[in-house]
C-alpha cells in the first residue's frame, strides 16, 4: 500500500516515518529521497553542516525557503538516477503484462474459491437479492392468488408472467457497481501477471450459479405454488429451468455492462435501458406480430426475456383448452392454448 501525505511543516517523528520525502522550493524539485541520506545532501549541497539540538525537517525547510536549491538538485547525480528508473518503467509500460506462471486450471480453481468466498460474505450482491425476489414473489403470489382458468384468467395469467420476468430480470442490475469494483481489483491483479483474464471470467460465472440457483428456486417454488401454475413435477421443473437459465442471461448481460463501463452510474443507467427495450418487447404490452420488424428481429437475437417468457408460456398453455368466460366482459369464447400462443406470438411447438 501507498501512502502519500502533503504537510507543509512536518515534525520530526512523522519525517523520520516515511520511507522517502519530497521537499519543493517555489514549485520545483529540491530533494526527492530517503530522510536518512537529506541530512547528507543538504550539508554537501549548501556547504553547511546541521546544527545540534535542531529538526532535521526544521532545517531543511528553512534551506528550503532561503536557498536556491532546485538547481543544484537537478544537477545532482541522485536526480539523474531517478531520471534512469523513470525511463525504465515509463519503457515497462509499453510491454506486455508479465507472464502468468501458474498454469490454467491452478489459476481458475483458486479464483473460483476466492469468488465463492467473496460472494458468499457480500450480502448485497446476492444475499439481499434473495430476500427481494422472495417477497416478490410472495407479492405476486398474493396479487394473482389461485387464479382460475378461464380465458379471462388466462390472460391475468399471461400478464403476470410477463411481469414477474420482466421485475425479476431487473433486479441484477443493481450489482453493477459492484462489479466495477472487483473489475478494478482484477484489473490490477491481471496487471500484475498474477493470473489471466480467462481465468477469472471463468471463475466469476461459475461462483455465481449457485447463488443464481438459490434466487431461482426459493422465489420460484413459492409463487408457482401461489399463482397456481400448471400442475406437474415436469412443468415445475421446467419453469425453474426457463427462470434460471432467464437469470443467468441478465447476469451476463450485467457482467458485460460492468466490464465496458468505467463509471458505476453509466454501467447502471447502460443496463436497465437495455432491460427497459427488453420489458417493452416481451410480447404481453402488445403482441408480437403487430411490432414492426425494425424491433422485431431483437425478440430473436439479444432479448432473452422474450425467450424467457416464450418458455414459461408454452409450458403453461401448451395443449390445454382455455375455457370460456360467459360471464364477464366481454364475453370470451373458449380457445386452445396452442392458437393462443400463435396469438401472441409465441412459438407453438417445442
Amino acid at each position: 500500500m501507498t501512502i502519500v501525505i502533503s504537510i507543509h511543516q512536518p515534525g520530526r517523528r512523522l519525517s523520520e516515518m516515511a520511507d522517502q520525502i519530497l521537499l519543493l522550493s517555489d514549485g520545483e524539485v529540491a530533494y526527492f529521497g530517503s530522510p536518512k541520506d537529506a541530512k547528507g545532501y543538504f550539508e554537501i549541497s549548501c556547504k553547511t553542516e546541521a546544527p545540534k539540538r535542531t529538526s532535521l525537517a526544521d532545517w531543511m525547510m528553512r534551506l528550503v525557503s532561503k536557498e536556491s536549491l532546485p538547481k543544484r538538485w537537478s544537477e545532482s547525480s541522485r536526480q539523474c538516477e531517478l531520471n534512469e528508473q523513470v525511463r525504465t518503467l515509463l519503457g515497462q509500460r509499453s510491454n506486455p503484462p508479465p507472464k502468468v506462471s501458474m498454469r490454467f486450471h491452478r489459476q481458475f480453481s483458486f479464483l473460483l474459491r476466492r469468488e465463492t468466498i467473496f460472494l458468499a460474505r457480500s450480502p448485497g450482491i446476492f444475499w439481499w437479492r434473495i430476500v427481494l425476489l422472495t417477497l416478490l414473489a410472495l407479492l405476486f403470489g398474493a396479487v394473482w392468488y389461485k387464479i382460475g382458468d378461464d380465458r379471462m384468467r388466462a390472460e391475468e395469467k399471461s400478464a403476470e408472467i410477463w411481469f414477474m420476468v420482466s421485475v425479476f430480470l431487473f433486479v441484477p442490475s443493481a450489482a453493477v457497481p459492484a462489479l466495477i469494483e472487483e473489475k478494478r481489483a482484477a484489473t490490477r491483479e491481471y496487471a500484475d501477471g498474477r493470473w489471466c483474464m480467462s481465468a477469472f471470467a471463468a471463475a466469476h460465472f461459475l461462483a455465481e450459479l449457485p447463488f443464481l440457483l438459490l434466487a431461482t428456486v426459493i422465489p420460484g417454488t413459492v409463487m408457482y405454488w401461489m399463482i397456481s401454475l400448471r400442475s406437474g413435477a415436469g412443468r415445475f421443473v421446467y419453469f425453474l429451468g426457463a427462470l434460471y437459465s432467464g437469470f443467468i442471461a441478465a447476469e451476463a448481460l450485467v457482467f458485460f455492462f460492468a466490464s465496458v463501463s468505467s463509471q458505476m452510474l453509466t454501467g447502471v443507467a447502460l443496463a436497465v435501458m437495455c432491460n427497459g427495450c427488453f420489458v417493452l418487447l416481451g410480447g404481453i404490452p402488445r403482441p408480437i406480430p403487430n411490432i414492426g420488424w425494425w424491433f422485431r428481429w431483437l425478440e430473436y437475437c439479444v432479448n432473452f426475456q422474450y425467450w424467457t417468457v416464450a418458455s414459461m408460456m408454452k409450458n403453461e398453455f401448451d395443449g390445454v383448452l382455455i375455457l370460456a368466460n360467459v360471464l364477464g366482459f366481454p364475453p370470451r369464447p373458449p380457445l386452445f392454448g396452442d392458437a393462443y400462443l400463435d396469438y401472441l406470438g409465441y412459438p407453438s411447438t417445442w
